[in-house]
């Protein structure tokens, strides 16, 4: 609850924030869109008696969404720091 919270945020922010820069709210949005099907193979992987498929695309969906928050987190970062899109 309080991940799905923190990534609602990040989404918003990087929609208020940085309008321009398409990396920084697509990467924040696409965490956002993702972040329901996390929840859904979390729930499936403890009903389903950790199937290897299910948890693996369980693990798959995780690095995904930290893939994408770093991305948000260091361009957005790189961006105030050199006024790059770096």
């Amino acid at each position: 609850m309080i991940a799905g919270l923190l990534i609602l945020g990040t989404a918003l922010g990087a929609w208020l924030r940085y309008r321009e820069v398409v990396i920084v709210k697509w990467s924040a949005t696409l965490a956002l869109i993702l972040l329901p099907i996390q929840v859904l193979l979390g729930g499936l992987t403890v009903t389903a008696n950790l199937q290897p498929i299910v948890v693996t695309s369980h693990l798959g969906v995780a690095m995904v969404i930290l893939l994408s928050l770093l991305t948000t987190s260091l361009t957005s970062y790189l961006r105030q720091k050199t006024g790059r899109y770096a």
